[in-house]
């Protein structure tokens, strides 16, 4: 019976009774070397200037597709497809291309993208296809460091600016710097206090009277005239009270009502002098918060 080989890396598996005196050799090189090509192997492929390629297939010697690892070379003007044998197979794939274009492994009907300076480690049975990889181009990060990580590119467009949270559209605003805005300062000027004047209305006025009111009494033919006088009425009688007995007709006996004080005041307006203002409250203000510089990186 002639030798077989397995399904996923092409061993050979000798028939009953083949190879008498020969299958030690075939032993070490057709399977022992083979099983360690296959779990440690690395493998440099030129792909320059190709749009797909196929890795070699072999049944019980070394071949491309055997190997554990694969890394890729070249100058690409597009996206490569890179086929592999339709089958179950693990395979650790570096896109080490010039370009800035994708390596597409391809096995069966299933596809993963290995993008432009990037590895990822990518799983085929045929049919389906699992990948653990890196960053796609583009992505951009956050890095406590000064330099930015090999394969990406430090972003010099934003500086001495804060982060802000949102579940919108990402945008960048504000004026002030971070340093500007959070620097310690003590305020500097002077305040000022103008009271604006302000014309009091009656009910505004306090409760007062006039006192020692004086009032002469002269008597006429057809009325009374009232005038205010601080010596008293004609003939030295004084007068002390708002009411007096009078004849509107020029005789006695008849009682005046409503006398009053002339209005005394001009309603101007009147400012407060001597008011000051003071100010209160702490004079230094710190704001020098703790910080930990961050570099924004966009993946090459």
């Amino acid at each position: 019976m002639a030798s077989t080989y397995s399904t996923r890396i092409r061993l050979e598996k000798q028939g009953d009774g083949e190879n008498a005196n020969t299958w030690g050799l075939k032993l070490n090189q057709n399977v022992i070397d083979l099983v360690d090509e296959a779990v440690a192997g690395f493998e440099t492929i030129n792909i320059d200037g190709l749009s797909s390629a196929t890795l070699t297939s072999n049944d019980g010697t070394v071949d491309q597709s055997r190997n554990f690892g694969l890394r890729f070379i070249g100058t690409l003007a597009a996206d490569c497809t890179v086929v592999a044998p339709s089958t179950e197979k693990v395979y650790f794939v570096g896109n080490d291309t010039i370009g800035g274009h994708n390596v597409v492994m391809k096995s069966g009907t299933a596809t993963e993208t290995v993008y432009s300076g990037s590895s990822a480690l990518v799983a085929f049975n045929g049919t389906n296809s699992i990948k653990l990889d890196g960053f796609e181009p583009g992505t951009r990060m956050m890095f406590q460091q000064t330099a930015a990580p090999t394969g990406w590119t430090k972003d010099t467009t934003h500086n001495d600016k804060a982060l802000r949270i949102t579940n919108g559209t990402v945008e960048t605003g504000g004026t002030n710097s971070f340093s500007t805005s959070f620097a310690s300062y003590t305020p500097d000027g002077s305040n000022e206090l103008t009271i604006a004047g302000h014309s009091l209305s009656v009910d505004e006025m306090p409760v007062h009277k006039h006192d020692n009111v004086y009032v002469s009494v002269y008597q006429g033919s057809d009325d009374c005239a009232w005038a205010n006088n601080a010596n008293g009425m004609v003939g030295g009688n004084s007068i002390d009270r708002a009411r007096r007995t009078s004849n509107l007709n020029g005789g006695l006996g008849s009682e005046v009502e409503g006398m009053k004080t002339s209005d005394k005041g001009g309603g101007a307006e009147h400012t407060h002098t001597g008011s000051t203002a003071v100010f209160t409250g702490v004079e230094s203000t710190q704001f020098a918060v703790q910080y930990v510089d961050v570099i924004i990186a966009t993946k090459d």
